[in-house]
């Protein structure tokens, strides 16, 4: 084996080393693992299985069944990454059915003796092509956890989420490319994701729990302007959206909506504004409803109409959260611009 020969196998062999050994840390021995951890130590390990499958068949003649190992690998990194943000993001936990995401993967591992995996062979084609999809559709999916990217970025463990969102998508890229025949070189592929992989230790040793926050982080200290970009994030839905005028609005639809836990929600309205969820809802509707009490446009509509419109499912709660933000009953506070004092 010549020295080039050996120094390409070390440099794209980096990647697939670290994240492996990463990931049988997080997976088998660190202790009291959390479901963040478990699922970025599944992550890292399929990522690792796919790299390395394609370090060794570049420099040997692998069995069908290791090659299509590597199938399988693919097949699984979409659902770890998706359910990795869910959890990371959305602050949701796992449930029985998410392990369907896992299936084409299982089937994929038990037709390994068989499925075809050589160049050339149709079926083969048909066959990656559709581990190259299956990808892409869970790369998109994972990308709407972060479609808004500059809120999402200004947020730690978000951005360490874009982060590695990015790498799997870049890698997913390179084998597209070489798939296609515009990267002539195989190990490039092993190459790039040994580079990623170093971009990315570098990142979460400099951004600490970027990847791996403490499930309970919302029970961590949070800094003045960490509070804020939350508050800021939930003000600009409540006025871009208007959820308020939803009745139904309930603090877990807000949390799937905005991509933030509950908890994280309720703790932020309380710190910054001294209220709770309810009486921050109720704070926009009241607004809403004396801007239409105000307006010639709504002089013939009745107070309760514009209480239900305004999202209350009461007229008694209305008046009496209408009488306690404003010292007046709706009527009267009507009455003061239908017929102002001279």
């Amino acid at each position: 084996m010549s020295t080039s020969t050996l120094v390409l196998i070390l440099i794209s062999s980096i990647g697939f080393l670290s994240s492996s050994l990463f990931s049988i840390y997080l997976l088998k021995l660190k202790k009291n693992r959390s479901t963040l951890e478990l699922l970025l130590g599944g992550l890292l390990l399929v990522l690792s299985i796919r790299i390395g499958k394609s370090v060794f068949n570049n420099f040997t003649d692998l069995p069908i069944v290791l090659k299509n190992i590597g199938l399988v690998a693919n097949l699984a990194i979409g659902p770890f990454l998706l359910l990795y943000g869910t959890v990371l993001i959305q602050g949701s936990s796992l449930q029985k059915k998410d392990g369907w995401h896992f299936l084409p993967a299982a089937l994929y591992v038990l037709f390994s003796p068989v499925i075809p995996n050589q160049l050339g062979d149709t079926l083969w084609y048909v066959s990656y092509s559709f581990v190259i999809l299956q990808q892409l559709g869970y790369i998109g999916w994972s990308a709407l956890f972060i479609r808004d990217w500059t809120s999402n970025w200004a947020i730690v463990t978000h951005r360490g989420f874009i982060i590695l969102w990015t790498t799997v998508a870049l890698i997913w890229l390179t084998y597209l490319l070489i798939f296609l025949g515009l990267i002539p070189v195989y190990l490039f592929g092993a190459l790039a994701y040994s580079f990623l992989v170093l971009l990315l230790f570098y990142f979460v040793t400099k951004e600490g729990q970027a990847l791996l926050p403490r499930e309970k982080y919302v029970q961590q200290p949070l800094s003045n302007q960490e509070s804020a970009q939350y508050l800021a994030m939930i003000r600009n839905k409540m006025e871009t959206d208007k959820s308020y005028l939803n009745p139904d609005l309930t603090i877990q639809q807000l949390s799937q909506e905005l991509k933030l836990p509950a908890k994280l929600i309720s703790r932020v309205i309380n710190e910054q504004l001294r209220l709770n969820f309810s009486a921050f809802i109720n704070s926009y509707r009241i607004e809403e409803a004396k801007r239409r009490l105000k307006s010639a446009a709504y002089r013939p509509y009745t107070i309760a109409s514009i209480a239900y419109d305004c999202g209350f499912n009461s007229i008694s709660s209305f008046n009496t959260t209408f009488k306690v933000m404003t010292q007046q009953t709706p009527s009267q506070f009507r009455k003061a611009f239908l017929h102002p004092s001279v």
